[in-house]
């Protein structure tokens, strides 16, 4: 396309948008078209970080309602909006390419809300879910596990804890090693995770010098976790049920986010297969996949921090009969921002790593 693709990224003030921005500023395929914000539209987003100076009157955030006034000028669009602020936007760009006889743009979600079940959605999140027509429409992309193919309009990009999980315990599952209504997740993720509201926990001296669980039981990540997991093997015609004890821990530091995965084993401790052997299967599994990258050791998070790469590791223990995987990715890179132009590159037919590699 000439001039490239022209994209709008709607709360670009978040730690998700801010992401997004960098990313796409320098990307030659992109020309960013139109930033908004709820409480920062009117100021420039160089008021956050002084990176973004050089973006000049691109700079500016709008209200939200921008895109829409300026919807036949889009290509893609971003939304990095919380919860149930998302459906109602994603409804009134669709209802304005209706009205104004336009064929739909790429929007690529970033919220929670396009990735359960209706009914999943209003148990876990508590509210009513106001846009199930589109909902249907929404793919999930998780590219190394599900397929995003050139041409898609609608992604719902996955939540950070997720992504790490399901790249984690997928291959264990494939192989048919573990039981999938007996898994075991412990994920620590930083602050960033949380997003940039003022809230007492997150603040440093909360935070600092200390590790806690939190949403023991009832995070909202947990039927996303499960659900997908067994969309996955479905696809592969394995119909599993898949039960998941997910704990996650706020841990005192910017980004980076590590998910550990502990499965049973289903066979007898003589004939798990060996730490060699597992880390071959991965490797198998993961080959094709530009974002992913299986290690013989253990994966860090400093070595996803800034990277759109994921980090796994495996082992098998015979004395307790349980197979475990460790997936190290950048919260708001691979858990957000950086996996949404992925997954653009996809849907638009450009090079995968493009803009982020």
């Amino acid at each position: 396309m000439l001039g490239g693709f022209r994209i709008a990224v709607m709360g670009a003030s978040g730690y998700a948008g801010m992401a997004l921005v960098s990313y796409l500023m320098r990307y030659r395929e992109c020309v960013l078209y139109c930033l908004t914000a709820h409480q920062g539209a009117g100021s420039h987003l160089a008021t956050l970080h002084p990176r973004f100076e050089s973006l000049g009157k691109l700079g500016m955030l709008a209200p939200h309602r921008h895109v829409l006034e300026q919807l036949q000028e889009i290509d893609v669009i971003y939304l990095a909006l919380p919860h149930g602020v998302s459906q109602q936007w994603v409804s009134d760009i669709r209802k304005q390419e209706s009205q104004l006889g336009i064929e739909r743009r790429l929007v690529i979600d970033l919220s929670g809300d396009y990735r359960l079940t209706c009914s999943d959605y209003e148990k876990w999140y508590g509210q009513t879910h106001l846009d199930i027509e589109n909902l249907k429409d929404m793919v999930y992309g998780l590219a190394p596990l599900f397929e995003v193919s050139k041409g898609i309009k609608s992604i719902s990009n996955p939540g950070c804890y997720p992504t790490a999980s399901l790249l984690a315990v997928a291959p264990l599952l494939v192989h048919d090693f573990v039981d999938s209504d007996d898994l075991v997740i412990d994920a620590k993720s930083g602050v960033s995770g949380a997003g940039r509201n003022l809230t007492l926990g997150n603040l440093y001296c909360e935070a600092n010098e200390n590790l806690k669980p939190y949403s023991v039981g009832n995070h909202r990540h947990t039927p996303e976790i499960e659900y997908h997991l067994s969309r996955f093997l479905s696809l592969r015609n394995q119909s599993k049920k898949c039960v998941v004890q997910f704990t996650p821990h706020l841990v005192p530091m910017q980004n980076g986010l590590l998910a550990s995965v502990y499965g049973r084993y289903k066979g007898v401790a003589e004939e798990m297969p060996s730490d060699e052997k597992l880390l071959e299967c991965y490797r198998s599994f993961y080959a094709d996949s530009p974002v992913v990258k299986v290690i013989s050791g253990m994966p860090e998070t400093r070595w996803a921090t800034g990277t759109p790469y994921a980090y796994i590791g495996v082992k098998s223990d015979s004395r307790t009969k349980r197979m475990m995987a460790f997936c190290a990715i950048d919260n708001t890179l691979m858990g957000a921002a950086t996996q949404a132009i992925y997954n653009m590159n996809l849907a638009l037919g450009l090079e995968p790593l493009a803009g982020i590699g």
